[in-house]
């Protein structure tokens, strides 16, 4: 696409701000960027690493009743997926699906954060993204 563009964040609004700190930062492990607080709403920036993608959690202060919308999920590519899931068990999230490999040779797991937001988490994203484009080729 060109013009230097790359993903910055995804903005998630959430119901307790502090839940999905405890969850995002403590649980799974992301780094604190900083955090933004107006009279309209709370809000912090998490991200993987340094620079990287990053999720803006926030809460609305005001209209506490309207309901949040949500992306269907969000994917991580997650390099050590074993490794990774193990220490998430061990962090308290007792209750994760095992790693499945998907007929595609991907591997996979998914969980919800507090909000009930899909957190998809894979390895192998360079094979998959290579068959894509061995499909595309195919049917060009």
């Amino acid at each position: 696409m060109g013009g230097g563009l790359d993903i910055w964040h995804i903005a998630i609004p959430v119901s307790d701000l502090a839940r999905s700190e405890d969850f995002y930062v403590h649980k799974l492990g992301f780094a604190l960027i900083g955090r933004e607080d107006s009279t309209q709403k709370r809000q912090i920036f998490v991200s993987v690493k340094p620079g990287g993608f990053t999720l803006v959690l926030f809460q609305q202060l005001k209209d506490a009743l309207a309901v949040p919308r949500y992306p269907d999920h969000l994917a991580f590519e997650c390099e050590y997926i074993e490794e990774f899931r193990a220490r998430l068990v061990k962090a308290g999230l007792a209750y994760l699906p095992r790693v499945e490999t998907l007929p595609n040779g991907t591997r996979r797991f998914a969980l919800s954060d507090p909000d009930g937001v899909q957190l998809h988490f894979f390895q192998g994203r360079s094979m998959y993204e290579a068959q894509l484009k061995t499909a595309e080729s195919a049917n060009a």
